[in-house]
């Protein structure tokens, strides 16, 4: 079911839940308004520059069965830092 504003449209665009988020990010909101337009028969183009969003983002939210909030990946170590300082250690200097 969508939101409507006072004068009983459905707003073109559907906020995220945290606006100060990064901007690729989307909602719940955003993801239920984007399939239920692609139910209503809208195409990916049309959906993409209704909601303001890329192509692409539509394509693969709905790809999506569900929607599952962003999460950041697990910093890990970063390889790159501990192997260029050993190595630059250990090369010969001139």
């Amino acid at each position: 079911m969508e939101a409507q504003d006072r004068s009983g449209e459905v707003p073109a665009t559907v906020p995220g839940l945290n606006p100060d988020a990064e901007g690729s990010l989307i909602g719940e909101q955003q993801w239920q308004a984007i399939h239920a337009r692609r139910a209503a028969g809208q195409n990916v183009s049309a959906i993409a520059r209704e909601l303001d969003l890329d192509r692409k983002t539509v394509r693969s939210c709905l790809r999506e069965q569900s929607w599952r909030p962003y999460r950041r990946g697990v910093a890990g170590p970063r390889p790159c830092s501990t192997s260029i300082a050993s190595g630059w250690r250990s090369a010969p200097h001139r």
